[in-house]
């Protein structure tokens, strides 16, 4: 690619790349960004966001075999829930680890990346054998669960507050896997 420039601003880190007829502008926002225009002053309804707490982690841990949640050891999207006093909605997306099929060696492999390039490079075939071209025959279906309150607004939550916000996050998953 030609002409890659990243950077960080006020807006959260942004990419270009690519000339001027044919570019690509991908924008990453900071957390200040997303809460700035994802919550309204008392009163009004705003935005809600979604996030994927499971992320690059939990792409390098997939496989067609099972099923798994990854969390982050700081449970960052606990602690932004609780600062601004958003509720959460626990869901769980079946059929998803099996759109494509992963193998042990690619696994190490993707880690191995990971660590040393930063990529998440997870190789993965889908249907006829093509990489990443083509998912897999299944079905795919997204489970909600039920909101976990978070309580008012909290600055600085405490580890005890995040963690029992996430005790209930896990159980309300749970019951969303089980069901």
């Amino acid at each position: 690619v030609e002409n890659v420039l990243i950077e960080n601003s006020d807006d959260g880190v942004s990419m270009n790349s690519g000339s001027w007829e044919f570019g690509m502008n991908l924008a990453v926002p900071t957390e200040d960004v997303i809460v700035a225009n994802i919550t309204c002053p008392a009163g009004r309804r705003g935005f809600r966001v979604g996030i994927q707490p499971g992320g690059v982690p939990e792409q390098l841990q997939a496989d067609h075999t099972r099923e798994i949640a990854v969390f982050p050891p700081k449970l960052g999207f606990i602690r932004l829930a609780l600062r601004h006093g958003m509720d959460l909605l626990p869901a769980y997306i079946f059929g998803e680890n099996q759109a494509y099929t992963t193998y042990p060696v690619g696994r190490q492999l993707s880690q191995w990346a990971y660590r040393m390039l930063g990529l998440p490079l997870v190789p993965i075939t889908g249907r006829w054998g093509l990489p990443w071209l083509v998912p897999n025959k299944v079905d795919i279906h997204v489970c909600w669960g039920n909101a976990v309150s978070v309580g008012p607004r909290n600055g600085d939550p405490t580890d005890a507050q995040v963690e029992e916000v996430f005790s209930r996050y896990v159980a309300e998953l749970q019951r969303v896997f089980d069901e």
